[in-house]
């Protein structure tokens, strides 16, 4: 009995030890042909550095932004990335640093080098105080950023329902 079981026991070893690996026999889906269209990624720099103007717009500074302005900074300079420090305003949502530089003439629709105007980045993030205050200052609702990208585009993108309405209202198209 002893030899059997030492017999069964040889048997089972060999039989999994012998068997071969288990493959994936199904078929691998196919590679898409389209991809989901995104909106741009705002891929700036988290924060610009604190002793610029942007900077200062970002972190929402208004007395800095003042002192800056005042100095002879050029209000629709762009860091880098082309971002103005208006656009870095919308970005962080910063209402009164945004109404002082559009008070002071800042051009809300100078492009990154992405093409993205102040108004596509506050349609990305969804401030619409930002976007009203865009608006209301004459910010170009059918700028066209990369590909055509219009900023009603990234709203409907991001089901931004508020900023459709108003971009629609304001006379954006398709």
């Amino acid at each position: 009995m002893k030899s059997f079981l030492v017999l069964v026991l040889i048997v089972i070893v060999s039989f999994i030890g012998c068997a071969p690996e288990e493959t994936d026999t199904r078929t691998p889906p196919p590679p898409h042909t389209t991809r989901r269209e995104r909106p741009p990624v705002d891929r700036s720099s988290s924060q610009p550095p604190a002793d610029t103007l942007f900077g200062a717009a970002a972190a929402g500074q208004l007395d800095t932004v003042r002192e800056m302005v005042e100095a002879g900074e050029d209000i629709n300079a762009r860091d880098d990335d082309g971002v103005t420090a208006l656009a870095w305003a919308s970005i962080r949502g910063r209402v009164d640093v945004l109404e002082y530089l559009l008070e002071q003439n800042a051009d809300p629709d100078i492009p990154d080098e992405k093409g993205l105007t102040a108004l596509h980045k506050a349609c990305l993030f969804g401030n619409p105080d930002i976007i009203r205050l865009l608006i209301d200052n004459n910010a170009d609702v059918n700028a066209e950023g990369p590909d055509g990208l219009k900023p009603i585009d990234v709203a409907r993108r991001l089901n931004r329902v508020e900023a459709i309405e108003m971009l629609t209202q304001a006379g954006a198209t398709e």
